[in-house]
């Protein structure tokens, strides 16, 4: 495996990513407060309630605590992070990056992709389509977009995203016409993740502070337990600005996937590679596609 940048978190990379909180906020993390740690118990070292951490620190009042200087000194790192789609021609993120949810773009594309399927002939009566698109469009999707920190629950627990595609149209066609519709979607692109290298100061504050929790939570269980590896974590970040193109560093095609729309049945992906592979030679660590550990 590559050398991992020392501004780069990796959630895989349990050892590194502990070293580097460990350096960031050394004056608060010492060996004082690891032999503390031990000593107590780590099932009861909780994200939203850090008074345990305030504990082994020995914070006192008017001295910043550890869970208040993280975030802020988190903001000089990137963090490396996922996004599941299944484009038709993956060049159009490598030209564009990735964008948030633009109803009124969605719609048009939506309408191209009906245009190509006889399945869905029904919906070219626009009454048809409209009544669909009303019944959804209300759900908050528009104006954003999301990344996970780790990849193992795309592909296992949420992989809807690789094997329909847009959640978008996913969620219209399943409203106008059950999976009938849906599984058009299956026919068009290749499942794909994306491998996104974001800088932390562009996530929100809210984001910034739940991962810097995340990642002391998980510090301290670490070094209670003297285990580093990286447990299964379903966090994403909520953004609410198109990424470019630089950030997008990396991509691959997993082979098999999870189906939560169909009782997680394991579905075959019809290929694991795209236009996009033979210009850029995948540099992950791993050439499997993710598995559930534990």
């Amino acid at each position: 495996p590559s050398k991992i940048p020392s501004d780069l978190i990796v959630w895989s990379a349990g050892r590194d990513w502990r070293r580097k909180v460990e350096q960031l906020v050394a004056e608060y993390l010492t060996a004082a407060v690891k032999r503390r740690l031990r000593r107590m118990d780590p099932d009861k070292f909780y994200c939203d309630d850090l008074s345990w951490l305030d504990e082994a620190t020995e914070w006192v009042p008017f001295q910043t605590p550890v869970q208040l200087e993280l975030p802020a000194r988190l903001l000089t790192y990137r963090v490396r992070t996922f996004h599941a789609c299944r484009p038709r021609d993956i060049r159009t993120y490598l030209r564009h990056g990735l964008r948030k949810l633009r109803l009124g773009e969605a719609s048009r594309q939506l309408r191209r992709l009906i245009a190509r399927h006889e399945r869905l002939a029904a919906l070219r009566d626009e009454s048809a389509l409209q009544t669909a698109l009303a019944r959804i469009e209300d759900s908050g999707r528009e104006g954003w977009l999301y990344v996970g920190l780790d990849d193992r629950p795309l592909v296992e627990d949420a992989g809807h995203y690789l094997i329909y595609g847009s959640e978008y149209f996913a969620a219209v066609l399943a409203q106008a016409g059950g999976w009938w519709f849906q599984e058009v979607l299956k026919t068009e692109g290749v499942p794909t993740v994306l491998v996104v290298d974001l800088p932390l100061k562009l996530a929100s504050d809210s984001d910034v502070e739940a991962f810097s929790n995340l990642l002391l939570v998980e510090w301290a269980k670490g070094t209670a337990r003297r285990r580093w590896a990286a447990p299964w974590e379903d966090f994403s970040f909520s953004l609410a600005a198109d990424l470019p193109p630089d950030y997008l560093t990396d991509h691959y095609h997993p082979a098999r996937i999870r189906d939560p729309l169909h009782h997680f049945c394991q579905y075959s992906a019809p290929s694991t590679t795209c236009a996009g592979c033979a210009k850029s030679p995948p540099t992950r660590t791993s050439g499997r596609t993710p598995q559930r550990s534990g």
